[in-house]
Protein backbone atom coordinates (compact mmCIF):
# COMPACT_ATOMS: atom_id res chain seq x y z
CA UNK A 1 0.00 0.00 0.00
CA UNK A 2 1.30 3.42 -0.61
CA UNK A 3 2.58 5.69 1.68
CA UNK A 4 1.04 9.04 2.92
CA UNK A 5 -2.34 9.14 4.34
CA UNK A 6 -2.81 12.56 3.42
CA UNK A 7 -3.27 12.12 -0.33
CA UNK A 8 -6.50 11.44 -1.41
CA UNK A 9 -7.87 8.37 -2.83
CA UNK A 10 -7.63 9.64 -6.53
CA UNK A 11 -3.86 10.94 -6.16
CA UNK A 12 -3.47 7.67 -4.60
CA UNK A 13 -4.49 5.70 -7.33
CA UNK A 14 -2.42 8.05 -9.38
CA UNK A 15 0.78 7.59 -7.16
CA UNK A 16 0.45 3.65 -7.26
CA UNK A 17 -0.09 3.80 -10.92
CA UNK A 18 3.15 5.38 -11.57
CA UNK A 19 4.59 3.01 -9.15
CA UNK A 20 3.44 -0.29 -11.09
CA UNK A 21 3.66 1.36 -15.06
CA UNK A 22 7.65 2.08 -14.53
CA UNK A 23 8.01 -1.75 -12.49
CA UNK A 24 5.86 -3.47 -15.03
CA UNK A 25 5.39 -1.31 -18.35
CA UNK A 26 1.98 0.36 -19.38
CA UNK A 27 1.28 -3.33 -21.21
CA UNK A 28 2.12 -5.46 -18.18
CA UNK A 29 0.47 -3.16 -15.71
CA UNK A 30 -2.91 -4.57 -14.72
CA UNK A 31 -5.57 -2.58 -12.88
CA UNK A 32 -5.99 -5.73 -10.07
CA UNK A 33 -2.55 -4.59 -8.69
CA UNK A 34 -2.99 -0.81 -9.08
CA UNK A 35 -6.03 -1.67 -6.93
CA UNK A 36 -4.30 -4.08 -4.41
CA UNK A 37 -1.29 -1.81 -4.24
CA UNK A 38 -3.33 1.21 -3.56
CA UNK A 39 -5.66 -0.50 -1.18
CA UNK A 40 -8.98 0.10 -2.77
CA UNK A 41 -11.10 -1.71 -4.58
CA UNK A 42 -11.12 -2.33 -8.08
CA UNK A 43 -14.38 -0.33 -8.94
CA UNK A 44 -13.39 2.37 -7.52
CA UNK A 45 -10.72 2.77 -9.79
CA UNK A 46 -12.98 2.66 -12.58
CA UNK A 47 -15.55 5.46 -10.59
CA UNK A 48 -12.59 7.72 -11.27
CA UNK A 49 -11.22 6.55 -13.87
CA UNK A 50 -11.40 4.60 -17.50
CA UNK A 51 -8.86 1.97 -17.48
CA UNK A 52 -4.96 2.16 -17.69
CA UNK A 53 -5.08 4.71 -20.84
CA UNK A 54 -7.05 7.22 -18.82
CA UNK A 55 -4.78 6.56 -15.89
CA UNK A 56 -1.43 7.24 -17.71
CA UNK A 57 -3.64 9.83 -19.93
CA UNK A 58 -3.76 11.31 -16.32
CA UNK A 59 -0.33 10.78 -15.25
CA UNK A 60 1.24 12.60 -18.90
CA UNK A 61 -1.18 15.78 -18.55
CA UNK A 62 0.21 16.25 -14.58
CA UNK A 63 3.97 15.90 -16.17
CA UNK A 64 3.09 18.67 -18.98
CA UNK A 65 1.72 20.47 -16.37
CA UNK A 66 4.73 20.46 -13.76
CA UNK A 67 7.09 21.45 -16.74
CA UNK A 68 4.66 23.74 -18.38
CA UNK A 69 4.84 26.13 -15.08
CA UNK A 70 8.70 25.22 -14.51
CA UNK A 71 8.97 26.63 -17.59
CA UNK A 72 7.35 29.98 -16.77
CA UNK A 73 8.72 30.20 -13.38
CA UNK A 74 12.58 29.56 -14.26
CA UNK A 75 13.44 28.69 -17.75
CA UNK A 76 11.94 31.26 -19.65
CA UNK A 77 13.86 34.32 -19.01
CA UNK A 78 17.27 32.13 -18.61
CA UNK A 79 20.55 34.20 -19.54
CA UNK A 80 22.76 31.16 -20.81
CA UNK A 81 25.70 33.37 -20.45
CA UNK A 82 25.14 33.51 -16.84
CA UNK A 83 26.85 30.59 -15.27
CA UNK A 84 25.17 30.96 -12.00
CA UNK A 85 22.18 31.45 -13.42
CA UNK A 86 22.56 28.15 -16.13
CA UNK A 87 23.70 25.92 -12.88
CA UNK A 88 20.94 27.11 -10.71
CA UNK A 89 18.19 26.23 -13.59
CA UNK A 90 20.70 22.75 -14.86
CA UNK A 91 20.04 21.67 -10.47
CA UNK A 92 16.58 22.54 -10.25
CA UNK A 93 15.64 21.15 -13.65
CA UNK A 94 17.02 17.87 -12.77
CA UNK A 95 15.71 17.89 -9.39
CA UNK A 96 12.37 18.40 -10.92
CA UNK A 97 12.88 15.30 -13.29
CA UNK A 98 13.92 13.33 -10.83
CA UNK A 99 10.88 13.08 -8.77
CA UNK A 100 9.26 12.44 -12.23
CA UNK A 101 11.89 9.21 -12.79
CA UNK A 102 8.91 7.11 -12.46
CA UNK A 103 6.67 8.48 -15.39
CA UNK A 104 9.49 9.33 -17.60
CA UNK A 105 10.58 5.92 -17.55
CA UNK A 106 7.00 4.52 -18.74
CA UNK A 107 6.94 8.36 -21.30
CA UNK A 108 10.19 6.91 -22.78
CA UNK A 109 8.80 3.89 -23.47
CA UNK A 110 5.58 4.55 -24.35
CA UNK A 111 7.23 7.03 -27.32
CA UNK A 112 8.89 4.72 -28.63
CA UNK A 113 6.41 2.33 -30.07
CA UNK A 114 4.74 2.92 -33.25
CA UNK A 115 1.53 4.68 -31.73
CA UNK A 116 1.89 8.29 -31.47
CA UNK A 117 -1.33 8.42 -28.91
CA UNK A 118 1.39 8.31 -26.17
CA UNK A 119 4.54 10.33 -27.37
CA UNK A 120 5.21 12.23 -24.34
CA UNK A 121 8.84 12.92 -25.08
CA UNK A 122 7.74 14.56 -27.59
CA UNK A 123 4.90 16.32 -26.31
CA UNK A 124 7.30 17.49 -23.86
CA UNK A 125 9.82 18.45 -26.05
CA UNK A 126 6.99 20.82 -27.91
CA UNK A 127 6.84 22.57 -24.65
CA UNK A 128 10.11 23.39 -24.08
CA UNK A 129 11.55 23.39 -28.07
CA UNK A 130 9.05 26.16 -28.32
CA UNK A 131 10.65 28.07 -25.23
CA UNK A 132 14.32 27.75 -26.59
CA UNK A 133 13.38 28.56 -29.73
CA UNK A 134 12.18 31.69 -28.50
CA UNK A 135 14.59 32.56 -26.33
CA UNK A 136 17.22 31.75 -29.62
CA UNK A 137 15.50 33.87 -31.51
CA UNK A 138 15.79 37.08 -29.17
CA UNK A 139 19.64 36.32 -28.57
CA UNK A 140 20.09 36.17 -32.16
CA UNK A 141 18.01 39.52 -32.72
CA UNK A 142 19.98 41.36 -29.76
CA UNK A 143 22.61 40.47 -31.21
CA UNK A 144 22.06 42.01 -34.72
CA UNK A 145 22.42 38.35 -36.15
CA UNK A 146 20.18 36.90 -38.84
CA UNK A 147 17.65 34.40 -36.63
CA UNK A 148 18.14 30.97 -38.54
CA UNK A 149 15.27 30.32 -40.84
CA UNK A 150 15.80 26.17 -40.61
CA UNK A 151 13.18 25.38 -37.80
CA UNK A 152 14.12 22.20 -38.02
CA UNK A 153 18.01 22.31 -37.48
CA UNK A 154 16.59 24.26 -33.87
CA UNK A 155 14.40 21.50 -33.08
CA UNK A 156 17.25 18.68 -33.55
CA UNK A 157 19.58 20.50 -31.68
CA UNK A 158 17.10 21.55 -28.35
CA UNK A 159 16.07 17.73 -28.52
CA UNK A 160 19.00 16.05 -28.93
CA UNK A 161 21.53 18.27 -27.35
CA UNK A 162 18.91 19.29 -24.51
CA UNK A 163 15.80 17.14 -23.67
CA UNK A 164 16.77 13.97 -24.37
CA UNK A 165 20.14 13.70 -22.42
CA UNK A 166 18.42 15.32 -19.62
CA UNK A 167 15.76 13.17 -19.88
CA UNK A 168 18.18 10.24 -20.30
CA UNK A 169 20.60 11.21 -17.61
CA UNK A 170 17.71 10.64 -14.72
CA UNK A 171 16.45 7.17 -16.35
CA UNK A 172 19.66 5.81 -16.86
CA UNK A 173 22.14 7.14 -14.17
CA UNK A 174 22.16 4.76 -11.48
CA UNK A 175 21.95 1.90 -14.02
CA UNK A 176 24.86 3.26 -15.28
CA UNK A 177 26.54 3.93 -12.00
CA UNK A 178 26.01 0.09 -11.21
CA UNK A 179 26.90 -1.25 -14.40
CA UNK A 180 30.69 0.74 -14.67
CA UNK A 181 31.09 1.19 -10.91
CA UNK A 182 31.43 5.15 -11.30
CA UNK A 183 31.10 7.62 -8.87
CA UNK A 184 27.12 8.60 -8.02
CA UNK A 185 28.22 11.31 -6.85
CA UNK A 186 30.34 12.53 -9.62
CA UNK A 187 28.46 11.57 -12.25
CA UNK A 188 26.13 14.77 -11.84
CA UNK A 189 29.10 17.01 -12.18
CA UNK A 190 30.40 15.11 -15.23
CA UNK A 191 27.35 15.21 -16.90
CA UNK A 192 26.24 19.19 -15.75
CA UNK A 193 29.70 19.62 -18.24
CA UNK A 194 29.34 17.20 -21.44
CA UNK A 195 25.75 18.78 -21.17
CA UNK A 196 27.37 22.76 -21.08
CA UNK A 197 29.35 21.79 -24.14
CA UNK A 198 27.14 20.01 -26.36
CA UNK A 199 23.93 22.20 -25.53
CA UNK A 200 25.28 25.80 -24.99
CA UNK A 201 27.73 24.94 -27.57
CA UNK A 202 24.42 24.70 -29.76
CA UNK A 203 23.09 27.63 -28.39
CA UNK A 204 26.74 29.32 -29.51
CA UNK A 205 27.40 30.43 -26.18
CA UNK A 206 29.64 28.45 -23.92
CA UNK A 207 32.63 29.68 -22.81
Amino acid sequence: MVEGSNLSTKEKILKVSEQVFAEKGFDGARVDEIARKAGVNKALIYYYFDGKDDLLDHLFNLLIDEVRNFIVEEVKDLNLDDDEAFNKVFNNTLNLLETKRDILKVAFIESLKGDTKHSIIFNLGEIIMGSEIERITEVFTSMGLEVPEDKQYMLVGEFFTGILPMIGFVIFKDNFSNYFGTDPDKIKDHFKKVFKKSHLGFHDLSK
